[in-house]
């Protein structure tokens, strides 16, 4: 199975960019029924689920990858062939990547670990 990732995680924007970079991908595969991986991500200490990891996944999946541009700051409906693996770039900074699946994608990988909920609490 083709999947999807962001090789550019953690290299354009801060922490919440990068979370709407993640989520925008997972939307986008989840729509296209691609399964979706991911670099090491320095912020990944502070949730509990960890997102799949792309390493193991770029050595079982030999198929080319196609790079996926944003070309405008705005959403657009992206449509991938199930026979390639792809690579988003951009900022991809709409809900509409995500939706409908926003509350159980946000639940599933943004839920803040036991450490993080006590400082904010503090």
């Amino acid at each position: 199975m083709a999947f999807v990732t962001y090789s550019q995680l953690g290299k354009m924007g801060q922490m919440c960019n990068q979370i709407f970079e993640l989520m925008s991908s997972i939307g986008i595969a989840v729509k296209n029924d691609l399964f979706y991986a991911f670099p090491d991500w320095k912020y990944q200490e502070y949730f509990i689920n960890p997102l799949p990891n792309c390493r193991d996944f770029i050595e079982t999946h030999k198929t080319p990858f196609k790079t996926i541009k944003e070309d405008a700051f705005t959403y657009e409906d992206v449509k991938l062939d199930p026979y390639y693996n792809y690579d988003i770039q951009g900022y991809r900074q709409s809900y509409k990547y995500w939706e409908p699946h926003a509350a159980e994608l946000v639940k599933k990988y943004l839920e803040p670990t036991k450490e993080v909920l006590d400082n904010i609490k503090e």
